[in-house]
């Protein structure tokens, strides 16, 4: 009689627990998983409730948008599954890295002088179509052997702030556009070395790429062209016929960010 009644108090415990664990499991497109009950889905909605409810005849309900909805669980995930959240363009989400490139120069007299290009990275997404990223690039020029003057001047910078549209994804894959414009100065560009005269250009640069990642850790490959302007200053810049003075320049970057 007592063994009966430790089994059936064993038999009432385990119920218990097993009735007020989750089993239902929504994932959701910002990162979060749900535990609960979930009652009904269709091509637009989610219903769900609290687990412990969900036999209610009129139970609270939560409702959530299929385009809110990553998947959907019936069992627990894996630990590994669970925790993994693929990159998508979130509204006012921080998006933190950084990049480097070999930058190819184009311009009259073009010889085997290049640079290369570290680049710093801040961005966030004003809606899930469409962001700012605000660039910090340092260059470093390089050259041949023979290239000693090349290699002489000294190390440049540029700024920029651009504007990016993303307005398709394919699974984790987020390809982009930008454009922006910005300050540079000290930056070597085809056969005239920026940082003669201590000046600041005006850039302005288009590119394109692609954006993929998980679990927080995202890559990224582009290709941009920037174009570098300012006056003429006939005191330092003889010789000239026009106002102006203009390069260009092309890269390819690759590079990583920490997203959340």
């Amino acid at each position: 009689m007592r063994r009966a009644s430790l089994v059936f108090a064993i038999a009432l415990v385990l119920l218990a627990c097993t009735r007020a664990m989750p089993q239902d499991y929504l994932r959701l497109k910002d990162g979060r998983t749900l535990q609960c009950a979930v009652l009904r889905q269709d091509t637009l909605v989610v219903y769900t409730t609290d687990w412990e409810l969900r036999s209610l005849a009129f139970p609270p309900l939560q409702v959530y948008a299929r385009d809110e909805v990553e998947s959907i669980w019936f069992i627990e995930p894996t630990k590994a599954e669970s925790l993994r959240a693929v990159y998508r363009p979130l509204p006012f989400h921080l998006e933190l890295g950084g990049n480097a490139s070999m930058q190819v120069i184009s311009g009259t007299g073009l010889s085997s002088r290049g640079v290369a290009v570290l680049s710093a990275v801040a961005g966030m997404p004003v809606i899930p179509e469409a962001g700012m990223e605000l660039d910090a690039d340092v260059t470093i020029p390089f050259a041949g052997r023979k290239d000693a003057i090349w290699k002489d001047y000294g190390i440049g910078y540029q700024v920029s702030l651009n504007a990016l549209l993303h307005p398709v994804r394919w699974k984790n894959v987020v390809p982009f556009v930008l454009a922006g414009g910005g300050s540079a100065r000290d930056v070597p560009l085809g056969t005239v070395i920026l940082s003669d005269s201590q000046r600041d250009w005006n850039m302005f640069q288009l590119g394109l790429g692609l954006k993929w990642g998980s679990n927080g850790l995202g890559g990224r490959i582009e290709w941009r062209s920037a174009w570098y302007s300012r006056q003429r200053d006939y005191d330092t810049d003889p010789g000239g016929s026009t106002k102006s003075l203009e390069q260009a320049s092309h890269s390819i970057r690759a590079g990583i960010f920490l997203y959340r």
